[in-house]
């Protein structure tokens, strides 16, 4: 099956990642932008979301089934929010597509948190939203008091192409996370994901062991990162740098069906067990140890 992941173009203005990039920009993860800055900010947020929903039409004309966007890909305020969806809805339906779309929604000034959300939003072809989920896992290093953390189920979709199922960048860093995606006999795990220039290309080969664990191919669309399409056994099939290529379009050809690994079903049994024989033959040792015996003097013979 054809998919593409589309992420903002460079050539196009972009707002700072994750809006902590400048100080003119984080008040609207802070909850204290004022009426006129969100005003000020719309048309911008218009511009990149409309160029995402343009390109999706136009990778479905060429064969995409499954169209993927990156975390905190598209950006709306709430009150834009209903009619983006509609937009969106009626592209997935139009052309046809699964549009899985990485979304940032500024919520309304408060004085306390949540200030946004972040989520991923799956529209399936006859225009329906089969599936919302926010972030799980939350960066440490980060501030993140703007957001809520989701429940942590990820949600799983049968296609004609095979289970799909969408997580979001850190939480992929978790293996009991997207061990979910494996019991669930997923095929294929759509992970948006926003990245920085420092952990390029690291934390996309990371990812990689999570479709080898549990039998799945992966999609996994980067925003100011590398971008990558893995199958079950953790071959590259595309691949994509945010840095170095300017149409941030990643086309890949993806098995549509994943297979059936031990991990899935045992988790990390096997760690815990290594981990108590471990203890078991330290304990085993100490007892077998011989008794120190008094010191003497050794006459000579």
């Amino acid at each position: 099956m054809r998919v593409a992941g589309i992420t903002a173009s460079r050539a196009r203005p972009l707002p700072p990642r994750s809006f902590d990039d400048e100080e003119q920009a984080v008040v609207f993860f802070n909850g204290k932008a004022t009426e006129a800055q969100r005003q000020a900010i719309r048309p911008l947020f218009a511009q990149i979301d409309n160029d995402l929903l343009t390109r999706s039409r136009s990778e479905a004309r060429a064969g995409a089934k499954v169209v993927v966007w990156p975390e905190l890909g598209a950006l709306v305020l709430q009150e834009d929010e209903t009619a983006f969806l509609q937009q969106a809805r009626s592209v997935a339906r139009e052309s046809g597509i699964y549009l899985d779309m990485g979304l940032a929604v500024i919520l309304r000034p408060s004085e306390k948190p949540p200030f946004a959300q972040d989520a991923a939003v799956i529209i399936d072809p006859n225009g329906n939203i089969v599936a919302t989920y926010l972030k799980t896992r939350i960066i440490p290093v980060m501030e993140t008091s703007w957001q809520v953390p989701g429940d942590g189920r990820l949600p799983v979709v049968a296609t004609p192409y095979g289970r799909l199922a969408t997580a979001i960048c850190y939480d992929a860093d978790f293996p009991s996370t997207i061990l979910q995606a494996g019991q669930a006999n997923v095929d294929i795990l759509l992970r948006p994901t926003g990245d920085w220039r420092a952990i390029d290309p690291l934390h996309a080969q990371m990812v990689t062991f999570r479709a080898i664990e549990n039998g799945f191919s992966l999609v996994d669309q980067a925003k100011e990162g590398l971008s990558i399409a893995v199958d079950y056994e953790g071959h590259v099939l595309a691949a994509s740098d945010y840095f170095t290529t300017d149409s941030q379009v990643m086309v890949a050809y993806v098995p549509m069906q994943g297979v059936h690994t031990i991990y899935a079903t045992i988790g990390d049994l096997f760690a815990w067990l290594s981990i108590a024989g471990l203890v078991v033959l330290i304990g085993f040792a100490i007892a077998r140890r011989p008794k120190v015996r008094e010191a003497g003097v050794a006459e000579p013979r």
